[in-house]
């Protein structure tokens, strides 16, 4: 009788992995997301250049003030849920950082 090879171990199609346990988890998948935020990450600045939410291009301008951050940033939530911050010294909007959104998570719990 024929033993079987531990597939798993081997990966999809027994390519052998070198990040996970197949190569869509693995290294494979890390060049081509990489490569993604390559391609995305010009469309986005330029969305954000004119005040244009990079998910659904809402119009930032329209979107909900969720607080104030300091007195020169102001938190804004678009439509589809993203932060961002606008900076009303370089007048522009930026996507929120994970620290800024839990300080105006605190300042709305208290």
């Amino acid at each position: 009788m024929v033993e079987l090879a531990d597939t798993h171990a081997l990966g999809a199609c027994g390519i052998i992995s070198r990040g996970g346990s197949s190569p869509l988890f693995g290294i494979y998948y890390l060049e081509n997301k990489n490569m993604i935020k390559k391609l995305a990450k010009p469309f986005q600045e330029v969305l954000l250049e004119k005040r244009l939410c990079v998910g659904c291009t809402y119009p930032l301008d329209k979107a909900t003030k969720s607080g104030k951050l300091s007195d020169n940033r102001t938190m804004v939530q678009c439509k589809c849920r993203r932060r961002y911050v606008y900076d009303k010294e370089l007048n522009e909007y930026r996507r929120a950082t994970f620290a800024e959104e839990q300080q105006i998570l605190k300042e709305l719990n208290h």
